[in-house]
This record gives structure tokens, sequence and C-alpha cells, in this order.
């Protein structure tokens, strides 16, 4: 069998770098039950800026028309985030508070199947048309195409899984919107988080739900809400033996 071969652009991202991705419970029941990660195509996502560089011309000898054919156009991906945790990305995606976090590690994309090459790339962010231009002139990557994204969504720290139609193991996919690709996913798996605002009835749900399908998976209630300040912060005020009138005190503040 070959070898999944893994194309992982940045210097700073390797195998054992953390990934996370937040789902609704409802998708992350159909990620357990299915055991497969879904890859939507670039070109229908709902940024139209996500698709300016794959939606190209060709300047032949001073002739621009459109290519026969653009391998660019046809990359799928799915978001993940370096992040690993964020106020915003919990508002977003568990909008009823009953969402999960995921996490896993780069290296474990290898037991994806239905391809022999996967792309990871970190998004790289961009203010302007300018600088995009710029940042494009000195990157090679395989799916450059795919991996920009306006400085507005900075905060989502985002990083690309890039599959190709050309790279199938198995069904043509060129002409789908998503495709799903199989993933043994209690070994793809590293840790489940459950929204830190879920209420006990919905933290408790999910945590006999992964007890039963995903056994040896730790399950954890995030903590970004947790107060767990040690110790307590202390005002120190000073008395003055001289009487002080409510007008001193105002203007000694």
């Amino acid at each position: 069998m070959e070898m999944l071969r893994l194309d992982i652009t940045d210097e700073s991202v390797t195998d054992s770098t953390k990934i996370y991705r937040y789902f609704s419970f409802e998708a992350f029941v159909n990620l357990v039950e299915m055991k497969k990660l879904t890859f939507s195509k670039v070109t229908t996502w709902e940024d139209p800026w996500e698709n300016i560089l794959s939606n190209y011309d060709l300047d032949i000898d001073g002739k621009i028309s459109p290519p026969q054919y653009s391998a660019d156009q046809f990359f799928f991906g799915q978001c993940w985030t370096l992040k690993h945790e964020s106020d915003a990305m919990w508002r977003i995606y568990s909008p009823n508070k009953s969402g999960v976090k995921v996490a896993s590690t780069v290296g474990k994309l290898r037991k994806l199947t239905g391809v022999h090459r996967v792309g990871v790339s970190m998004v790289r962010y961009y203010r302007d048309n300018d600088e995009l231009m710029n940042m494009v002139q000195q990157d090679d990557s395989r799916g450059y195409t795919a991996r920009y994204k306006r400085v507005d969504f900075s905060h989502e720290e985002e990083i690309r899984i890039l599959v190709h139609p050309n790279d199938s193991t198995g069904e043509e996919f060129h002409d789908k919107t998503h495709v799903n690709l199989d993933i043994p996913i209690t070994d793809f798996l590293d840790q489940v988080h459950i929204d830190p605002r879920a209420p006990e009835w919905v933290e408790s749900m999910i945590t006999l739900y992964c007890e039963r399908m995903l056994k040896n998976i730790n399950v954890v209630k995030s903590e970004l809400y947790t107060k767990n300040l040690k110790g307590k912060f202390v005002r120190k005020y000073e008395l003055s033996e001289k009487p002080m009138s409510w007008r001193d005190l105002a203007n000694k503040a």
C-alpha cells in the first residue's frame, strides 16, 4: 500500500503540531458515526475573496483567455486552527452552547485514505491586493492559491488541510462540491473539549456519548470561563491623621 505523502508548507509546522476544529454537536456526531473528514471545494466557499487567486486568465503571447483546465480550481479543503482556545470560535460554531472542539496533530493526517497526497498549510493574511501580490510572488508552494485570506480573519489562526482529485486513489471527485475521506476516528482524535458554556445536562450527554463511541479518548469541558485565579487582589489604603474634605479627596484623585 502506498504511503500517504504529507506536504507541510511551513517550517514551523511538524507532525507533532497540535490542531483544533470546532463542531456543532450534530456535526460532531456525524464525524464520529461516519468516520470521515469532509473536504469542500474551495471555489464553493462563502467568502468570494477565497477564490480570487484560483480564478485567473492566461496571457499567451498577449492574448488573454481562460484556461481550458485549471488545477487550482479543484482544490478541496478543511479548515482547522492552531489556536488552543477562542471565545469567538465557540460563539460562531457552537451557537447553542452544545458544541465541541476536537484536538489532533498534523502527523495523524497520514491516517487518511482515499488520496495519496495531502497538503498542510498555515493561512497567510493580507491587508490589500498589493500586499497579496507581493506575498504570492514569494510563494511557490503547491496549493498556494488556497492559503491566503484577508487580515480581518487573522484571529482564527487558521491552518488548512488540502486535497486534490488528481491525487485520488479511489473515486473521481473533480465535479463534486464535497468529498468524504475515511479516517480511523479513534486513532485520529486526541481529545474532545466541550463548550465551556454548556449546561450540566449537555456536558453529561456528550461525555456519555464519547465514553460509548470514543473509548480511551480524553473528554473535558473547556475551562475558558472557569475562575481559577489563585489568591486575591488587595488594594492598599493609607490612613491620614489629618481629616480631608471631599474637595481635597477629589483634587487628590
